[in-house]
């Protein structure tokens, strides 16, 4: 049985993934669970602080509602970049998800110190995958109240 969205609201999400298969299985993921919010993808951590930027002009007026991050060994620090959202003023509201895989090296509870909402192991299957996705989206959208950026 699909699943089906009881939100009526569209929320902007945006998603940093900068390893090309990580990137396109959480977006197969995401989409395999008819996913009907504004999806904004970057694929390198300069492409997320360049939008961070935008947001402050007025041609880039919308803040997303959450935040998804998913950063291969050798890119940008993801705590850094975590302590760099939430010290932004219209992002530090915005709830951030970190998505690791199992044996990368990776520091949980500073990832809870910087502002991380969730850490999220991401599992082996693509159905697992599928599963957490959807868990995510009824969570943030269905049972939590998310906060409107500032």
């Amino acid at each position: 049985m699909p699943h089906i969205h009881k939100s009526q609201k569209r929320y902007i999400i945006w998603l940093l993934a900068t390893v090309d298969w990580e990137r396109r299985e959480l977006l197969d993921a995401l989409q395999s669970n008819r996913l009907s919010h504004q999806l904004e993808v970057m694929t390198q951590c300069e492409e997320l602080l360049e939008r961070m930027e935008a947001l402050h002009d007025t041609g880039y007026a919308e803040a997303p509602n959450l935040i998804l991050l998913a950063i291969g060994a050798g890119e940008c620090s993801p705590n850094k970049l975590l302590k760099t959202i939430k010290g932004d003023q219209r992002l530090q509201v915005v709830p951030v998800i970190y998505f690791t895989r199992p044996g990368r090296n990776f520091d949980t509870a500073l990832a809870y110190q910087n502002g991380a909402a969730s850490v999220v192991s991401l599992p082996l299957k693509f159905e697992g995958l599928v599963r957490v996705m959807q868990t995510m989206e009824d969570y943030w959208f269905d049972v939590a109240r998310p906060p409107q950026p500032l």
